[in-house]
């Protein structure tokens, strides 16, 4: 996982019958719980208490690079 400063890179597997927006639903709820449980106050500065938007992009290795490329890619945003 890397970041730039307002979004997130993120490079993982899955079962090819997983959809995509299935695993963002998943990081997305998991990683924002996360968040509002270590730190408590960030809810608060939220316009509703919705930490991520609705917007996502998704591509698959392969698509434009191969996994190794991705991975690079990634760690360098951290």
């Amino acid at each position: 996982m890397g970041c730039d400063r307002d979004h997130i890179h993120v490079l993982c597997g899955a079962h090819p019958k997983m959809a995509a927006g299935t695993l963002v639903k998943i990081f997305k709820s998991i990683k924002a719980r996360e968040i509002f449980l270590r730190k408590p106050p960030v809810r608060k500065e939220l316009w509703g208490g919705e930490f991520w938007t609705d917007v996502y992009y998704v591509v698959t290795v392969g698509e434009r690079a191969n996994c190794d490329t991705v991975a690079k890619y990634i760690a360098k945003k951290r």
